[in-house]
């Protein structure tokens, strides 16, 4: 009943209920800010959970301790994918910019248009999703030295076709 109460007084924006809410979370925070690898990573699952209980509907008590868990889990999901779409687009920047300008969107649009649907798929999950080569051969049914090969070829690939 006290987390029913909590999350009815965090509603009127009851500084104190937030606070201890955010402390029964923090360790969970913490477990999922570790995994993220960004220093801004505590305060934005923070901030997330604050307009959570802003948000949360009407729930019984055994129900929203679950909800805010699980919210705070997609919240970790949506992040680490926002983190790892930059960090690859930086990474692929910085491979290919003493080649060319990748700035140009088009440019590398048109170069990963020169990969097979396999290629594709490979770097996808590796670069923007930031699948290690283990979990794409699983979820691609293919050997890891397989996966590891189509990426390498897509990468000489890339690379050829960046430098004409």
């Amino acid at each position: 009943m006290e987390m029913l109460n909590l999350v009815h007084e965090s509603k009127t924006r009851n500084k104190d209920s937030i606070l201890k809410i955010i402390q029964e979370y923090l360790p969970l925070i913490k477990k999922y800010k570790r995994k993220l690898h960004y220093e801004d990573g505590e305060n934005d699952l923070i901030e997330k959970l604050i307009h959570i209980l802003y948000d949360l509907p009407e729930l019984k008590e055994e129900d929203i301790s679950k909800y805010i868990a699980t919210s705070i889990k997609h919240q970790y999901i949506y992040l680490s994918k926002k983190y790892y779409a930059t960090k690859n687009k930086e990474f692929l920047t910085n491979e290919f910019n003493h080649y060319c300008t990748i700035e140009d969107p088009l440019l590398l649009k048109l170069a990963i248009e020169q990969l097979t649907e396999k290629q594709k798929k490979i770097i996808l999950y590796k670069y923007v999703y930031g699948y290690k080569i283990k979990e794409i051969s699983h979820m691609m049914k293919l050997s890891r030295q397989s996966v590891y090969k189509h990426q390498k070829q897509a990468y000489e690939t890339l690379k050829k076709w960046i430098l004409n």
